[in-house]
Order: structure tokens, then C-alpha cells, then sequence
């Protein structure tokens, strides 16, 4: 097991839920309501529609799960976890 993968481990998994529950609320309504009637996005094939609208909220995903990630470690290292 290498250091990268001991280290996802630190994120706890109310982070990783919290992340993808985000990501399904925020993607499928924008993907199905949104994206078809904004009137520069709707010119483009659905493919670069889908492309955009899941790969821009991959960074809240990601976002979500480094704020879980300095919760985990600051608790690992026994430091103050909590602002």
C-alpha cells in the first residue's frame, strides 16, 4: 500500500458521503433543467454538455473531501480539529 493511499484513508467517511451526495444534487438538476435551456450551453452537443457540467463539480467533490481530509489529519496529529 503506498503513502497516497494511507493518506485518503485520513479523510473520514461522513466527508466522502457528504462529497458525493453534493455532487448528485448539484449535477443532476443542472445537467436535465439547466444546461438545455441556458442559451450559450444549449448550442453544444450533450456530450460537452455532460463533460462540463459533471467535470465542474468534480471540484466540489474534491473540495469537500480536502476539508475532510485537514479535519482527519489535524485529529490524527492531535491538534485542535475544530475552529
Amino acid at each position: 500500500m503506498s503513502r497516497f493511499t494511507k493518506e485518503f484513508r485520513v479523510i473520514p467517511k461522513a466527508a466522502w458521503v457528504v462529497a458525493w451526495f453534493a455532487y448528485l444534487c448539484l449535477t443532476v438538476p443542472v445537467f436535465f433543467f439547466v444546461a438545455p435551456t441556458d442559451p450559450e450551453i444549449g448550442k453544444w452537443p450533450r456530450w460537452g454538455q455532460a463533460l462540463c457540467v459533471y467535470g465542474m463539480f468534480l471540484f466540489v467533490v474534491a473540495w469537500v473531501a480536502l476539508i475532510g481530509y485537514v479535519y482527519g489529519d489535524a485529529k490524527r496529529r492531535q491538534m485542535r480539529y475544530v475552529m
